[in-house]
């Protein structure tokens, strides 16, 4: 099977206005060899795909299949990265393609995902939706959030205008709401512009094609695709995000308080009946097995070469013992360390997480 040469995943303005898109995913498994993932989650056969003696994020391998990419450190994982998944946008939408095949959804590719690892992490998921009725301008959207005009989680907005030096007009314009950093941002921009360019054409030729993307991280990630395993109504669950994070009004001359405030006729025709789905997670406490895999990750190299310093000065210890006595641990810090070794036969009758009952048995 091959997937189209090319396939937008939008639909003709004839037959949907609004159509909803995974666009991009990345999931890691811990517990199961490439193999399984490849067999049990892609459905697809292991000999489709081509063997690379070379990965990306830390791993050392990688298996692809046109634009799906499953990455591995080979069967010694000493470090418990597991097997990494990836699809970028174009892998999305070949994988829309041997879904269909398989007379499977995106439902039941992430319930695949739970069933194989209940703790299969997403680091990354991005959902969007193709508006080609365009039921408002970005410009617009940009010139409600100057007004004041807008409600929403995020404090910050940015918004960028591509311009055409010959005459100054605009080529598309290009609305994020969230930082960089954060595990929830939405972009919006004018995705007419974006293929006109693309393709060499006219904006005129490809119609009106708005797209609204968010992009999570993380833990937020992971709970909405735990809800798109839930949910086969893709288009509901994205407005519903889409709803809990922001909203657009029309000002009050007689209201100071903007959450009174009516919704903008044109975003309440495009958000409909969608609920409001929040991503929000309590962070569960941190354990020492999460430092320890972190310092292994992060600190192993830097600690090394402290090491080998020290070595060939002759000085050994000297340089790491100024590191430790350097810390300022905290109350969190104590507590982490109690858990731990609460775990231990000889610690099992430690009561609490006083500093002076660790330090007295270390």
């Amino acid at each position: 099977m091959k997937p189209p040469a090319s396939n937008t995943g939008v639909l003709s303005s004839f037959e949907s206005y609004l159509n909803p898109v995974v666009d991009w995913v990345q999931v890691t498994f811990k517990k199961f060899k490439i193999e399984k993932i490849i067999k049990d989650v892609l459905k697809l056969e292991a000999g489709f795909f081509t063997k690379n003696d070379f990965g990306f994020y830390g791993y050392k391998y990688s298996y692809q299949f046109n634009d799906i990419l499953v990455l591995y450190n080979g069967d010694s994982d000493v470090s418990g990265m597991g097997v990494h998944l990836q699809m970028s946008g174009k892998g999305c939408r070949q994988l829309d393609f041997y879904l269909k095949a398989q007379q499977r959804t995106w439902k039941d590719f992430f319930m695949d995902c739970f069933n194989l690892e209940t703790k299969c992490n997403f680091s990354r998921l991005d959902v969007s939706i193709d508006d080609v009725k365009t039921y408002f301008k970005i410009p617009q959207l940009v010139k409600k959030i100057k007004a004041g005009e807008i409600v929403s989680k995020f404090k910050y907005s940015y918004n960028f205008e591509k311009l055409k030096n010959s005459d100054g007009s605009n080529a598309g314009t290009t609305l994020y709401m969230g930082s960089p950093t954060s595990n929830v941002r939405f972009r919006f921009y004018e995705k007419n512009y974006e293929q006109a360019f693309k393709q060499g054409v006219e904006v005129e030729e490809i119609g009106d094609w708005n797209r609204y993307e968010i992009q999570m991280r993380n833990e937020n990630a992971t709970e909405c695709a735990k809800v798109l395993s839930r949910d086969s109504n893709i288009l509901y669950v994205v407005k519903s995000i889409l709803n809990n994070y922001v909203r657009f009004t029309n000002k009050s001359d007689t209201d100071k308080y903007k959450y009174r405030w009516k919704t903008w006729r044109n975003w309440e025709r495009f958000i409909e009946d969608a609920g409001n789905l929040s991503l929000y997670i309590r962070p569960e406490p941190k354990t020492f097995e999460d430092t320890y895999r972190w310092l292994i990750k992060q600190t192993s190299n830097s600690l090394k070469t402290v090491e080998i310093i020290e070595n060939s000065l002759g000085i050994n210890g000297e340089l790491i013992e100024r590191i430790m006595n350097s810390a300022n641990l905290k109350p969190q810090h104590y507590e982490k360390i109690v858990n731990y070794l609460k775990q231990k036969s000889q610690f099992e009758d430690m009561e609490d997480s006083l500093p002076r009952d660790i330090e007295g048995r270390s």
